[in-house]
C-alpha cells in the first residue's frame, strides 16, 4: 500500500532557523552533503548555511546522526550487473569529474537510511529483479515500486543540485523530500525494453536544471529496462472527470 504522502518518517524534521547576516535569499538555501570523496566546490549562497540537510526528509543532519544515502541503491548497483565502480556516462568523460555509481550518494539520517531501506527499499528488491528478468508484477508490487521511483526522483534532483554546487537557488518545501513526496502526487509508468547497445544502468537527466527546479518526470534504465515515471499534481484529475 502506497505512502500517500503521510510520510515515511513520522517525526516532523528540524530545518535550518538561522540565516548569515549578509544572506539575501528570501529563504535558507539548503545544503545537501555529497559523499563517496567527491570533491565539490559549493556556490558562495550556501557556504554560510550551517548544516547540511537529510537528503530523505530535509531536517539538519548532526555530525553523530549521519549516514550516506544512494538515491539509486547498492543493490540495484548489483542487479545491474555489479556496475558500482562504473563511472556514470552523464558526466565529463573526464574522469576527475566522472563520479562512479557508488559515489553518487548524500547525507542522510540514519533514523531515516533505516526506515526507507525498511519501508522503500526492502519490499522492491524481489519485484525489480522480476521485471528486469522479463517476469511480471502484481498491482500491489506496481504500487510498491511507483513509491520507490517517487523516492529515486525526488533525491535525485537533491543530488543534482548537490553536484551542481548547487549554484542553482531553489526554495524547497516538505513535498521536495522523499519523505512526503512519496505518493503525493498522481503518477504514471511506462516499461519498455530496448534492443540496443547495452547500458547496464542509467537515469536521465538528473543534472537538468529544469529537473532541478520540478522533477516531474525522469528516465531510469537497467540493462534493455526502460522506465519513464511521471507525477505530478493533477496529472490525472481531467482523466476522472474531476476539476483541475
Amino acid at each position: 500500500m502506497s505512502m500517500g504522502g503521510d510520510g515515511v518518517i513520522t517525526e516532523r524534521p528540524w530545518v535550518e532557523g538561522a540565516r548569515h547576516a549578509s544572506e539575501n535569499l528570501p529563504f535558507i538555501p539548503r545544503r545537501f552533503q555529497v559523499g563517496g570523496r567527491l570533491q565539490i566546490a559549493d556556490s558562495p549562497a550556501v557556504r554560510t548555511t550551517i548544516s547540511p540537510s537529510c537528503v530523505l526528509c530535509g531536517g539538519i543532519i548532526a555530525n553523530e546522526d549521519a549516514t550516506l544515502e544512494h538515491p539509486l541503491p547498492q543493490w540495484l548497483h548489483r542487479m545491474a550487473g555489479n556496475v558500482s565502480e562504473n563511472r556514470v556516462e552523464i558526466f565529463s568523460s573526464d574522469e576527475q569529474k566522472q563520479p562512479t555509481w557508488r559515489q553518487l550518494c548524500l547525507a542522510s539520517h540514519k533514523k531515516c537510511n533505516t526506515e526507507f531501506a525498511r519501508k522503500i527499499e526492502e519490499p522492491v528488491i524481489s519485484p525489480i529483479n522480476r521485471l528486469t528478468a522479463g517476469g511480471r508484477v502484481t498491482w500491489s508490487e506496481i504500487d510498491a515500486i511507483f513509491d520507490w521511483l517517487d523516492k529515486i526522483k525526488s533525491s535525485s534532483a537533491l543530488m543534482g543540485a548537490a553536484l551542481g554546487g548547487h549554484s542553482l537557488q531553489l526554495n524547497y518545501y516538505e513535498t521536495s523530500f522523499p519523505n512526503l513526496r512519496i505518493g503525493a502526487f498522481d503518477r504514471i509508468g511506462i516499461f519498455f525494453r530496448v534492443t540496443d547497445k547495452i547500458i547496464y544502468l542509467d537515469l536521465l537527466d538528473f543534472l537538468n536544471y529544469s529537473f532541478l527546479s520540478t522533477p516531474s518526470a525522469m528516465l531510469l534504465r537497467i540493462k534493455d529496462l526502460m522506465i519513464v515515471y511521471v507525477s505530478n499534481n493533477f496529472l490525472l484529475s481531467s482523466t476522472f472527470g474531476l476539476a483541475v
